[in-house]
């Protein structure tokens, strides 16, 4: 009896499976799935986060300095590791908010005109010629690294045509999740942070020095908090106006064309009733 055919499986070279592993853009998909697809309110969840990389950070940057030493002889200080885990914490939320901040103010939701004139101009910087071919980038953070990182092309280089081009408009479209946390800890209060603390052993009054920092971050918070809440207001103020304009225009105009008032008109004649005709001969007049 012949023995059963062996299986002959390939495997990966160990330079694939690496560059697999290390590769981010699973990550990234993974993470812009979470942050588009899942159920949560972003205005409470962004509250909890902001607040929480508010004490993390406040805690790491009070524990990441280096402990002086007074001897005139000594080594000038050492780090011990609580101080280096501390200092990786802190530039980590750093570059968190500095990401984060960036996704923000770049994520954008793609409009294209077909019906405008590509020779007239439109009145706005977000506004560009692309080719009605082309595929139009989705809003997520793996097209911050996909722009970054692509070549640039003969065709994006190559002269406009008429025939093939069509304006694109990108408009601001920001997470609610990410907006709210852009608000609540952004770089600005990293940079609060940063200058602030940790407090020197020469300064006289240090609780004073951390009040005044809380309360600048307080305050940071709260106004882009109201600007935050201001613009949606007008926005969505906005979109009630111009639903109402187009509502007083079909109920004054187009309804009044598509269906006009019309009166029934109608004649009867009664079956028994005879008229003279040219002749002066009775005609029946009837159904």
């Amino acid at each position: 009896m012949a023995p059963p055919p062996r299986r002959i499986v390939r495997k990966k070279p160990l330079s694939e499976r690496l560059s697999a592993v290390l590769n981010p853009m699973d990550f990234l998909l993974w993470l812009s799935e979470e942050m588009e697809t899942r159920e949560y309110d972003p205005e409470t969840l962004g509250l909890k986060l902001g607040l929480a990389m508010h004490v993390v950070f406040l805690l790491a940057r009070s524990n990441s300095a280096s402990e002086d030493v007074d001897d005139l002889f000594g080594d000038g200080g050492s780090s011990s590791s609580m101080a280096y885990l501390s200092r990786a914490l802190v530039w980590t939320l750093v570059l968190g908010c500095l990401v984060n901040a960036y996704y923000t103010t770049t994520r954008v939701r793609l409009y294209r005109l077909f019906q405008h004139n590509i020779d007239a101009v439109p009145d706005t910087k977000s506004a560009k010629r692309v080719n009605v071919q082309s595929t139009p980038s989705a809003a997520s953070p793996i097209r911050l690294f996909k722009h970054a990182l692509r070549p640039e092309s003969a065709e994006d280089r190559s002269h406009p045509d008429k025939t093939r081009d069509v304006w694109e408009l990108a408009v601001w479209d920001p997470l609610p999740l990410s907006l709210r946390i852009a608000c609540i800890f952004s770089p600005a209060h990293a940079l609060v942070y940063l200058t602030f603390l940790p407090i020197s052993r020469d300064d006289p009054q240090p609780s004073i020095t951390v009040l005044n920092c809380l309360v600048l971050q307080t305050v940071l918070s709260l106004q882009l908090l109201l600007v935050q809440s201001c613009f949606a207001q007008q926005a969505k103020d906005t979109a009630l106006v111009n639903r109402e304009v187009m509502n007083e225009y079909n109920t004054k105009f187009v309804h009044p064309r598509l269906h006009p008032t019309v009166r029934d008109a109608a004649t009867q004649a009664n079956i028994t009733e005879t008229v003279k005709d040219l002749y002066g001969n009775d005609v029946w007049v009837g159904l």
